[in-house]
């Protein structure tokens, strides 16, 4: 997790043209990756918070300021 927190933080390029003109798919390897390590007890109810917050914090971190 600390590590793609320091990728996060590290590559904050903006993605001018995503794949299908959306950004819909790019979240779904991510989320297909964190359903599969839940289900074998990898990842703590913590490390999903911490990945939510990475993928949209104004929505998930309550300390979250513009």
């Amino acid at each position: 997790m600390e590590a793609l927190k320091e990728a996060v933080e590290v590559n904050q390029v903006h993605n001018r043209d995503p794949i299908g003109w959306t950004n819909e798919n790019l979240f779904l390897p991510l989320i297909k990756l964190t359903d599969r390590l839940l289900l074998v007890g990898v990842l703590t109810d913590e490390d999903v918070q911490k990945l939510l917050i990475m993928i949209d914090p104004e929505t998930w971190d309550n300390t979250f300021e513009k």
